[in-house]
């Protein structure tokens, strides 16, 4: 167990191997196919994709002018990086295609001639803020997405999930998030900002399907603030879509870093520029929309004070008045002839303004007494959780109780960016290969020689496969940092 304990007399950790292809401080690290390969980006904008049984890259490119700032897996066969030269880029990336391209690190020569995979799509985003994007199948799939940036094996085997995607970026004006359809590459959402709250920049963002089947944006802003924004529809009679804001928070002093959700969409975690991590309860949205009658329910939604007519009286609706507040049936109320006129018709037909939200308190508070832990993920069991700190640690906590249950000391300057290996993916044993000429029922004669050669390589393949297994299966830790280096971690 590669771990240091706190209460343990054994001598520091070591990691178990540590990744030196880049030149440039690593900003984003990533565990793609089913823990076979980990993807690496720096700030010179190159990306490294590592065979963990070899250890050795198998493709190197340059897909960004500017850093790296984060990593996804889209399906089995793509990858999508995010630059700060303002760039969002989708990348067709097949294991059989992985002989083809360089595997010289950028630490070993920045002028080689590097190929890159096909460049599916481009989109131009907002890169002023240094958040990095976040995705999710456009429907929702059966099981919850649970990994930053990636979809589990049952959102993969789904048509929609493999096919058509949405991500979430930062928008050009402060405090919103514009949503992007692909492969349309369609913005198709802008989220509003939180009402009546000054957040400052967004930071840091979680885009998923709840398992109501309710769209969720997740997001952290400069000013410590955590907000939960839903995507509803507001009546039958108005089918465009609105956000609102279903839940805010500020548990920190300072901007947020990152922030993770739970794998059962329940609980979400945000680390800061402060020593704070915080537990935050996703709202129960099931009991939100059986108290939502219709789009003007209190909780979420009500008609802007600005918009009304000076006709209008300015009454709230009240659900059961009493008798004696009842008008005559032969006198019509100023209410209903308000309500008659053209104005207040076009007031009707108007969309819903959100009315300003209430902060609460977060679920848990932590005070770790370390300044700066941002790249938090949770591990895809829901036990642990890990931060990368600009002390140069990685730190696992409990998910649960949030204690401190083991430091990682390997580099000796800050650590950027953090991943856990899926431990719920199970990789799938390919079928054993044939021997020439067994294809199809076919027989064919061979010399002993060359027989030979067959099983050789038919054992070099099975060896290597079981290796890749192997590996899969172990609970990896990675993490990249300041100095280049990215150490891997065995841990429980």
């Amino acid at each position: 167990m590669a771990s240091e304990i706190r209460s343990s007399t054994l001598p520091p950790a070591q990691p178990a191997y540590v990744f030196r292809g880049h030149a440039a401080q690593v900003h984003s690290v990533l565990f793609v196919r089913q823990n076979g390969r980990l993807l690496t980006g720096d700030a010179d904008g190159y990306v490294v994709l590592w065979n963990l049984a070899s250890k050795r890259p198998v493709a190197v490119w340059q897909p960004h002018d500017a850093a790296i700032l984060g990593f996804a897996e889209w399906g089995p066969d793509k990858i999508i990086t995010h630059g700060r030269d303002n760039s969002l880029r989708v990348w067709q990336l097949r294991a059989s295609d992985e002989e083809r391209f360089s595997i010289i690190p950028p630490a070993d020569g920045v002028s080689t001639h590097r190929p890159q995979p096909w460049l599916l799509h481009s989109l131009a985003v907002n890169t002023l803020n240094f958040c990095a994007f976040s995705m999710c199948s456009e429907t929702p799939a059966s099981q919850p997405l649970h990994k930053q940036g990636t979809i589990n094996e049952q959102a993969t085997a789904h048509h929609d999930a493999t096919n058509s995607i949405i991500v979430a970026v930062p928008a050009t004006e402060d405090k919103k998030v514009d949503i992007f359809q692909i492969p349309s590459e369609q913005r198709i959402y802008t989220v509003p900002r939180v009402p009546s709250t000054d957040t400052g920049m967004v930071m840091a963002l979680k885009l998923l399907h709840h398992p109501s089947q309710h769209l969720l944006l997740v997001a952290g802003y400069e000013s410590g603030h955590t907000a939960v924004h839903q995507l509803e529809y507001t009546s039958p009679s108005s089918p465009q879509p609105t956000w609102h804001s279903i839940y805010l928070s500020q548990p920190h002093a300072q901007p947020i870093l990152s922030l993770d959700i739970s794998p059962d969409v329940k609980t979400y975690f945000t680390s800061s520029a402060d020593a704070i991590i915080a537990v935050h309860r996703i709202p129960d949205l099931d009991a939100l929309d059986q108290g939502t009658s219709g789009p003007t329910a209190p909780s979420i939604t009500s008609v802007s004070s600005s918009t009304t007519s000076p006709s209008i009286p300015s009454t709230a609706f009240v659900t059961n008045p009493p008798a004696s507040a009842l008008p005559s049936p032969s006198t019509p109320s100023l209410l209903s002839a308000a309500l008659a006129s053209p104005i207040a018709s076009n007031l009707a037909s108007a969309p819903a303004q959100p009315i300003p939200i209430q902060p609460s308190q977060p679920f848990k508070l932590a005070n770790t007494r370390h300044a700066g832990q941002q790249s938090l993920r949770v591990r895809s069991d829901s036990r642990i959780l890990a931060t990368a700190g600009w002390d140069g640690r990685v730190r696992i906590y409990s998910a649960k109780s949030l204690a401190e249950l083991a430091v990682l000391k390997w580099h000796k300057v800050g650590v950027y960016a953090v991943d856990f290996a899926d431990i719920s993916a199970g990789r799938v044993r390919e079928d054993a290969p044939m021997h020439r000429g067994e294809e199809a029922g076919t027989v064919t004669t061979k010399d002993a020689d060359a027989e030979d050669v067959d099983r050789a390589i038919d054992f070099m393949k099975r060896l290597e496969q079981r290796r890749e297994e192997k590996v899969s299966k172990q609970h990896w830790v990675a993490a990249g940092g300041k100095d280049g280096k990215v150490s891997l971690w065995e841990i429980y």
